[in-house]
């Protein structure tokens, strides 16, 4: 009995001797070996401490790509032959003429134009049959205007109509000319306040803006479209210098459980209106809590 007792311990003790035997002679001649068979550095090699930076996500078109009088059908499929007579125009982003933007015109109230395509001066021709013509808006590529008037808004001055003009082989109508710029930046915007705390909106500097016009709309939904509900008549909106505005005191209509979106118009030195920060349809800038949401 006790043979067979030291024979299982001489036999376990073997087999554990001959275990540690083959895990050291494993990580002496294959793990060792597989860690210094990788590919050294080579003094070929080119070391650089510079690496490009993120590129930045492109903003897209901004502005409207269509802009039509209010009696305008909402059905464009109806569309007008080409012909004999043209109307020429042209699109400008940030003073320069742009190349390869397609667009279309409304015209006569009911029917559009063929698509053009300006060429490397910003000029488009539409083509159409003799005849006597109105502007009465416009269309444009949305995939093009995303390409190459990216972060450009509208330049507020945009004609989008005409008067009546005639159009015959060798006289040409006079189109749109439409210009596009950079908007104003808005800051600090999708805020939750208390109905105690200050309110103010701000926004980046505007190059040749002499003063800023401010308008700020009300909804009752983060995702509502704006209406007509804003904070001041338009022709009494407020007007700074500065490139921020405290709203408190300025509107009763500034009040708890409301969401609001703020405009600011850039007016230069001969009053004119030279850029906007462009319309928010459904979204918010900031949101002022009912009593019952505010933390004590």
């Amino acid at each position: 009995m006790f043979k067979k007792f030291l024979s299982g311990v001489v036999f376990g003790a073997g087999f554990a001797l001959s275990f540690i035997v083959i895990v050291i002679i494993y990580f002496q001649f294959f793990f060792i070996d597989s860690i210094n068979s990788r590919t050294p550095y080579k003094e070929s090699e080119e070391i650089t401490t510079e690496v490009s930076s993120v590129s930045k996500p492109r903003l897209g078109f901004l502005g409207s790509s269509a802009v039509f009088s209010g009696d305008f059908p909402s059905d464009k499929s109806k569309t007008l032959s080409k012909g004999v007579g043209k109307i020429i125009g042209t699109i400008y982003a940030e003073g320069e003429p742009v190349k390869g933007i397609e667009l279309r015109l409304g015209l006569n109230g009911e029917v559009m134009s063929q698509w053009a395509t300006t060429d490397n001066t910003g000029r488009y021709e539409v083509n159409v049959p003799a005849g006597e013509y109105q502007i009465n808006g416009y269309e444009i590529d949305f995939q093009t205007a995303n390409k190459y008037l990216s972060g450009l808004i509208d330049e507020p001055r945009n004609n989008h109509s005409s008067d009546i003009f005639k159009v015959s082989d060798g006289k040409d109508g006079v189109g749109l000319s439409l210009s596009f710029v950079k908007p104003v930046i808005k800051l600090n915007t999708q805020n939750e306040l208390n109905i105690d705390q200050e309110v103010i909106i701000s926004w980046e500097t505007y190059p040749e803006a002499a003063h800023y016009m401010i308008q700020v709309y009300r909804k009752e939904g983060p995702t509502d479209y704006i209406t007509n509900d804003t904070l001041f008549q338009w022709s009494n909106r407020e007007k700074t210098t500065s490139t921020s505005l405290k709203l408190n005191g300025l509107s009763e209509k500034l009040e708890p459980g409301f969401y609001y979106v703020f405009e600011v118009h850039a007016i230069d030195e001969n009053g004119k209106h030279i850029s906007g920060s462009g319309r928010q349809h459904s979204s918010f800038d900031f949101y002022i809590k009912k009593p019952e949401e505010q933390i004590q």
